[in-house]
């Protein structure tokens, strides 16, 4: 078992909605600027019923919260150390709020984006599937 203390982000859960009995998890990560609250209203409209689970970045820029620092050969080191810290956060969170890993997909947007793609590299075995996107908007136009 995980201990308790390896929920270091700052986060939100959101019980499934549906009567499934192994519902879908949608891992919440938002950009540079964005909380544990920025994604939940798209998450509700992309997956009707799932459970969501929404992080805060770890990293300050310019007083914003972000996934990890900006791209340079440090940051790249930064980058995989972020992404270990978020899939020990997903093991204790998987123990503590009841969902299967293999039924979790990441949503990463822009920042969020960049951090879930190195984990669907680098943790595969975590996911399900992933939506990334540098832009997100359900009603937008082309």
């Amino acid at each position: 078992m995980q201990p308790t203390d390896a929920l270091v982000f700052i986060h939100r859960w959101v019980p499934a909605q549906s009567v499934v009995s192994d519902p879908v998890t949608l891992l919440l990560l938002d950009g540079t600027g964005g909380d544990e609250n920025a994604l939940l209203p798209m998450g509700k409209e992309l997956w009707l019923g799932a459970a969501l689970l929404a992080l805060r970045g770890k990293v300050l820029e310019d007083d914003l919260s972000s996934s990890f620092g900006r791209f340079t050969e440090a940051d790249m080191r930064d980058l995989k150390s972020r992404t270990e810290e978020l899939a020990e956060f997903i093991g204790a969170a998987s123990e503590r709020y009841g969902f299967r890993k293999r039924r979790l997909i990441v949503v990463g947007y822009a920042n969020g984006a960049n951090l879930a793609a190195s984990l669907i590299l680098l943790h595969p075995h975590y996911l399900a599937g992933g939506v990334l996107s540098e832009r997100l908007c359900l009603r937008c136009p082309i």
